[in-house]
């Protein structure tokens, strides 16, 4: 996957990414806020972290596969678009990086979420909380303030059965399991949220 993409960078080159609009003011008035690019770093750390547990729809323990990954994130950042790896090359998906952020140097979760069209429920992509902060409800916080952010839109989530941290943390923000798959891994649905 991570070569697609790479390769689609080569393509396109580094001076044709537009600014778009941070991801919303609503999420931010809610406590979640877009990842700057200052920010990657402590995403990517967790995003490593998952992987080794098992828990990253990512296996970045390359230096290449990193380096064309945060090349992705940095674009998702700059543009909004998520590059979504496809049977015939990469697509352009809508695409969201947001931190639970108190205050703007110490994030306390991320969700990556992206969406093939407007129609489209939200794919929660990836969400975690770093390792500091573990344990203390922040993973449950995070998805409910998602949910919140996308307001009016259905989130859709999976993950493999040995994250089970994670799946209590879906199950605690109102996500439902649908099933679990041949590849073990589970499917969450949340209908769209009408909250006040």
């Amino acid at each position: 996957m991570l070569k697609r993409v790479e390769g689609w960078f080569r393509r396109r080159g580094q001076g044709d990414a537009t600014p778009a609009a941070a991801a919303g003011d609503t999420a931010a008035g809610l406590g979640l806020r877009p990842v700057p690019v200052e920010m990657l770093d402590a995403f990517l750390e967790t995003v490593r972290l998952a992987d080794y547990q098992g828990c990253s729809p990512w296996v970045l323990r390359e230096e290449q596969q990193l380096a064309t990954f945060r090349r992705a994130l940095e674009h998702l950042v700059q543009s909004g678009v998520w590059l979504q790896v496809a049977d015939e090359g990469v697509e352009h998906w809508d695409g969201r990086l947001m931190s639970l952020c108190p205050r703007p140097t110490e994030p306390l979760g991320f969700v990556l979420a992206c969406r093939p069209q407007p129609e489209a429920a939200w794919q929660l992509r990836f969400f975690g909380v770093p390792e500091q902060w573990r344990g203390r409800g922040h993973g449950r916080r995070l998805l409910q303030q998602t949910r919140e952010a996308f307001r009016g839109e259905p989130c859709v989530a999976r993950l493999p059965v040995v994250c089970e941290a994670a799946a209590r943390c879906l199950e605690g923000a109102g996500f439902e399991r649908q099933g679990t798959d041949a590849k073990d891994v589970m499917h969450y649905e949340a209908p769209a949220y009408w909250g006040p």
